[in-house]
């Protein structure tokens, strides 16, 4: 009597890969088109409450919603998905906290891929096995078995391809807090030497903010309540620094002390009590050490600190500033390992901006290390602390290379100027902004052309006026 072949199978599944995923994504809203393009749909995950959040991921971008913890679990309840996850909205929130680094994305669309992949496989192998007798035509089987096997796809699948009419209907694109800098949920990492005007600098950006004023005219800001949550300074210190940047300081930034744990229980209270009474968009945290009680340079410690911040994040879709110290030690390998701790820190902020400023100077640096959701013509770029007069302001000098070689550029403009007869700085300056050149490299330009002498000052009355020294007969060379 043939007997037929019975096998007992349990696919392949990635559990941790799968809560990674899911709680990326729904941290990181936008990261879902990218994991869509690699082909993941609901088949790749084993685990069917997975299955059952994804297409309520799914759901959520086709209908233009944001991808957050509230809509997704929303939907779900909507589609009548919500009792297929026992914890409910909890789990959603559990998902978050496994999140990883946005740049992560790939590697675990990956692995679902593999699994994905195994299983497919396996299922062909017992269904052309299983359609065999023990004693039966096992060549023709196995023959059969190889054909199957080697008609499945990679492990990799192909990414779909989209052509530009769809890629242009997609809501790829998401808000800025600050243009370029600080995404709306994102995380923007400050960090400094000890006294290089960390704090002051993150106060006059969230004055900004608060404000809904662009910062320096060109990046934009998004007009939002702002928490100042300090554990550096004091109240008067913090007075001190906001009388001397504004005078007139918007009401919807608001200023706390800060002394505990953001880890402990105690702590996450003390935070989810701030934001529940004055719904901050941007929490500003001086200094990132006065938060919790980790060891910087292991790398599960500081992960643990910013699943904390993802939490809030998740949840009540608050973005980060944050400061960090820089290392005391001069002998840096780069401006990452500047920065104070493992590189964790670095890793999952948004935005990572490096601020060096030479003694009694007023003039700061700033490295951009990392800028994930943008783009940018220069990497550093420099600012003024313009202390002349109350209230303090930056001003923006341009990219490091950007304004040493438009000074070149300013100094030829105006020795081709002077060249038609001498001139007045206003009228140097005036022809100079209609050719794109700004005051300060005007004035660069005549400074560093009146030291190697190429330029003279001509006083008539009360006016000065510029003109080459060579086109002056009398002055004697």
């Amino acid at each position: 009597m043939k007997r037929k072949l019975v096998i007992e199978y349990t696919p392949p599944i990635s559990l941790e890969t799968e809560q990674e995923l899911l709680g990326t994504i729904l941290l990181y809203g936008d990261q879902y088109f990218l994991a869509e393009m690699m082909g993941i749909t609901a088949e790749h995950f084993s685990y069917k409450p997975h299955q059952f959040i994804w297409r309520a991921i799914s759901l959520a971008a086709k209908t233009n919603r944001p991808i957050t913890v509230p809509q997704v679990f929303e939907i779900m309840q909507i589609q009548g998905w919500s009792n297929e996850i026992g914890e409910g909205e909890k789990y959603l929130i559990k998902l978050t906290e496994m999140a990883v680094a946005p740049d992560r994305i790939l590697t675990l669309t990956n692995i679902l891929h593999r699994c994905r992949h195994a299983d497919r496989v396996m299922e062909q192998c017992i269904r052309t096995l299983s359609s065999y007798s023990v004693d039966g035509d096992w060549e023709n089987a196995l023959s059969n078995l190889l054909s199957a096997i080697t008609s499945q796809s990679s492990p990799i699948s192909t990414p779909i391809a989209y052509p530009p009419s769809e890629i242009l209907t997609m809501e790829l694109s998401f808000p800025f807090i600050i243009d370029h800098f600080l995404p709306e949920v994102g995380i923007l990492l400050i960090a400094g030497s000890a006294g290089v005007g960390k704090s002051l600098f993150a106060l006059w950006l969230g004055i900004k903010i608060a404000a809904g004023e662009p910062l320096f005219q060109q990046f934009n800001t998004q007009p939002s309540t702002v928490l100042y949550v300090d554990g550096e300074s004091s109240p008067a210190g913090y007075k001190r620094r906001l009388s001397l940047l504004t005078s007139n300081p918007p009401e919807n930034i608001f200023y706390t002390q800060w002394a505990n744990n953001l880890l402990s229980p105690e702590g996450k209270a003390q935070l989810e009590f701030l934001i529940r009474t004055y719904n901050p968009s941007t929490i500003i945290l001086d200094s990132m050490i006065r938060f919790h009680n980790l060891n910087e340079n292991d790398p599960t410690a500081m992960k643990s600190f910013y699943n904390t911040l993802n939490w809030f994040r998740s949840n009540y879709g608050t973005a980060f500033i944050i400061l960090q110290h820089a290392r005391k030690t001069s002998l840096f390998g780069s401006t990452i390992d500047a920065i104070r701790g493992s590189t964790e820190i670095v890793a999952f902020p948004d935005t990572v901006l490096f601020l060096r400023r030479p003694q009694k100077s007023n003039t700061l640096t700033i490295d951009i290390v990392k800028l994930r959701h943008s783009e940018l013509d220069f990497i550093k770029f420099r600012i003024a602390l313009n202390r002349s007069s109350t209230p303090w302001f930056y001003e923006f000098l341009g990219s490091s290379e950007e304004v040493e070689s438009r000074i070149e550029e300013a100094v030829k403009f105006v020795t081709d100027l002077l060249e038609g007869g001498e001139m007045s700085r206003a009228e140097i300056v005036e022809k100079g902004k209609a050719q794109g050149f700004s005051r300060v490299a005007i004035d660069r330009a005549l400074s560093n052309l009146r030291a190697d002498g190429t330029v003279i000052t001509i006083k008539r009355g009360r006016n000065s006026f510029y003109q080459l020294a060579s086109s002056n007969p009398q002055l004697d060379l």
